[in-house]
């Protein structure tokens, strides 16, 4: 199983700009989506030190992490290159 996992700050201009990006993903696509000032516990037992970062798991585990303002295309080529 694939899942796309995000930590993003309300504070963060980046931010902002990924949430379009998540709304341009298919549907079929598993994602769940964190506040790193809400979520922090996870984000540092996650080792998440920017925002937004995306991190991409197969089967629980990490497969790909990216950090920044990133393109619809660009998330999807990896989650279904896994």
């Amino acid at each position: 199983m694939k899942q796309i996992v995000i930590f993003k700050s309300e504070y963060c201009e980046a931010c902002a700009l990924i949430d379009e990006t998540i709304s341009m993903l298919p549907l079929e696509c598993d994602i769940t989506i964190y506040d790193i000032d809400v979520d922090e516990f996870l984000a540092n037992s996650l080792a998440v030190e920017y925002s937004p970062t995306v991190i991409i798991f197969k089967d629980g585990v990490e497969q790909e992490r990216l950090v920044g303002n990133l393109t619809p295309s660009h998330i999807l080529s990896i989650y279904e290159s896994l």
